[in-house]
């Protein structure tokens, strides 16, 4: 992985902005690749919901496939960058505030629980 940043789109954020996807990649970036199942018994939810959310965050950039690990059942994945960040532009637009509303919204929730 690169040790590096990402600063979504309004879309991204959004679709980060639920508190299962923040757990996943924060788990991704501070304990390193796993698959579905092994995120789904750390989080105590079944396979199949964190396998939507990871393809939710794969979709937008936030993971990424870890190819040197796995085989023809188990996909691995690893959080594509280190870090989060937001940008003044794209707060902006209404529909920039709303995402990074709900994004803050999420991060409490996350370190609420």
């Amino acid at each position: 992985m690169e040790l590096s940043s990402i600063t979504p789109d309004p879309s991204a954020l959004r679709a980060l902005s639920h508190p299962v996807r923040l757990r996943i990649l924060g788990l991704l970036r501070s304990d390193g690749p796993s698959t579905a199942s092994g995120l789904a018994t750390r989080l105590g939810m079944n396979s199949g919901a964190t396998s939507y959310h990871l393809r939710q965050l794969h979709q937008h950039g936030f993971i990424e496939d870890e190819i040197e690990r796995g085989n023809g059942r188990d996909r691995w994945w690893r959080a594509a960058h280190q870090s989060t960040r937001s940008s003044a532009e794209s707060e902006q637009s209404d529909e920039g505030r709303a995402a990074s509303d709900a994004f803050g919204q999420a991060i409490a929730v996350v370190h609420t629980e």
